[in-house]
């Protein structure tokens, strides 16, 4: 074989295959730590999730399914877009009655089955109303809140005013009686009480908080 030709094909083989280009993948990205739980529990085996990255995971399961055993599992994520921009759900809330007591434990039935349309939350435009001129002069809600949830900051008050005020999603952080933390995204609708009436994203169901078991608000998105 002339030395040219075997040069050529030597250096054909070296480059071939040395660029995978998959499609039709799922991508989980998170921290390191809560990516590697995902990944080594035995439930969520059947989404044949692999590590790309240390924060990203890929499955070829639609990006719902996925979602839905991520949920089955007890996590909580959320969808994102191809941008990776977060997607909220946009619910049809129930109309909001006389409260008739605490409901943590128990489920409401569910107003928002065919909740399909979707909208961005953006980040910057949260913290552009927070520091508009809507929210220092520190609502009834502002008041009340922080009354009730002394150990929250005025970012975190004035968060969960602005949702309880005009049905805004939040992202908390809560622990129950029972001492255990859970991170979730609501949708507070009613205060009444030390008790936060809310539609839960991720049970998608009515759940009732106590406001001093909320230990840190941030904006979804």
């Amino acid at each position: 074989m002339p030395q040219p030709l075997d040069y050529l094909i030597s250096d054909v083989a070296r480059s071939h295959g040395s660029v995978l280009v998959g499609g039709g993948l799922t991508c989980l990205t998170g921290a390191e730590a809560e990516l590697r739980e995902i990944l080594h529990t035995r439930a969520l085996r059947t989404l044949g999730l692999r590590a790309l990255a240390p924060t990203v995971l890929a499955c070829t399961a639609p990006r719902d399914a996925v979602l839905a055993e991520l949920r089955k599992a007890g996590f909580a994520p959320m969808p994102a877009a191809a941008d990776g921009t977060v997607e909220l759900p946009v619910i049809a809330l129930p109309a909001v009655g006389p409260p008739a007591g605490p409901r943590d434990a128990e489920p409401a039935a569910d107003p928002g089955e065919a909740a399909d349309t979707i909208c961005r939350a953006d980040a910057a435009e949260v913290a552009a109303r927070l520091l508009s001129g809507s929210t220092p002069d520190r609502s009834a809600t502002y008041r009340e809140l922080e009354r009730l949830g002394p150990h929250l900051d005025s970012a975190e008050l004035a968060l969960l005013a602005d949702g309880l005020d005009h049905r805004h999603a939040v992202f908390v952080t809560y622990r129950n009686a029972a001492g255990n933390r859970t991170a979730r995204g609501i949708v507070p609708l009613q205060l009444y009480g030390p008790w936060l009436r809310s539609f839960c994203l991720l049970r998608r169901a009515e759940r009732d908080f106590t406001v001093t078991g909320i230990e840190a608000v941030s904006p979804v998105g």
